[in-house]
């Protein structure tokens, strides 16, 4: 990793940066640059190769209070525990954990809007985010199966991921690939999500004929679209208890 932030006899690892700030060594760039990222929680700092490491401090430091500013604005994390409430698939539910000491494997239930964790421990957040990401996967594979089908066309897998740099992908084996967190996105978002990759089955680029077919595929395009745009950062909030 250190060795991606030398170029030739410059090590930018030495800079002083604060915390969650992340150098991008770019030889395309003019300039130095900050960037907030929403999704990462992060402040992107990118560097042409070549500035001395006087100059990338110097603008660092000059910005700093800006920096501050910025990862102070960010949401705070919404910890996934007992009587917790979340968006999940459309609906609004509620964490309930019971502790039953005699329980040898935790137990995971979703009844209308409880989903209750049976658990002899205090140790359960690996178990819920296993259960939640099988669960998503579940439900959009048949999501996309479902629109796959009215065009003519076969899934040949569905994966899932926890990237921050794209929601989907479609390959052109036809494998699709989704983010988890879209269970936490209003129904609309995410029919919109799977949607968009189905419709890549057909046209693996974004012409006018893939967003026609990518609208006839969602059930609210211009809503789930528009709420992607507008919220998708928000879905990199929830986290799951240690």
């Amino acid at each position: 990793m250190l060795s991606l932030l030398k170029y030739k006899n410059i090590n930018y690892s030495t800079l002083q940066l604060p915390e969650r700030v992340h150098i991008n060594l770019n030889k395309n760039a003019k300039r130095l640059a900050l960037r907030l990222d929403n999704k990462s929680k992060s402040i992107r700092y990118t560097v042409p190769k070549g500035t001395s490491l006087s100059k990338a401090q110097s603008f660092i430091d000059k910005n700093y209070e800006w920096v501050i500013r910025c990862l102070e604005s960010l949401p705070s994390d919404i910890i996934l525990t007992d009587n917790c409430s979340f968006p999940y698939f459309g609906q609004e539910i509620t964490i309930k954990v019971k502790y039953e000491e005699s329980l040898k494997v935790k137990e995971i239930t979703l009844n209308d809007t409880n989903l209750t964790i049976k658990t002899a421990s205090e140790i359960y957040g690996n178990r819920l985010r296993r259960w939640i990401i099988n669960d998503f996967k579940r439900k959009v594979n048949i999501m996309s199966k479902e629109k796959a089908a009215t065009i003519g066309k076969e899934i040949k897998g569905v994966k899932t991921s926890d990237t921050k740099t794209r929601w989907g992908s479609c390959s052109h084996e036809g494998k699709l690939c989704f983010s988890w967190r879209l269970a936490f996105a209003p129904l609309e978002a995410i029919d919109y999500v799977v949607a968009h990759e189905v419709a890549h089955l057909n046209h693996m680029d974004h012409s006018k004929s893939f967003w026609a077919l990518c609208q006839d595929l969602s059930h609210d395009y211009k809503a789930g679209k528009k709420w992607m745009k507008e919220n998708g950062s928000e879905l990199m909030r929830y986290v799951f208890p240690e």
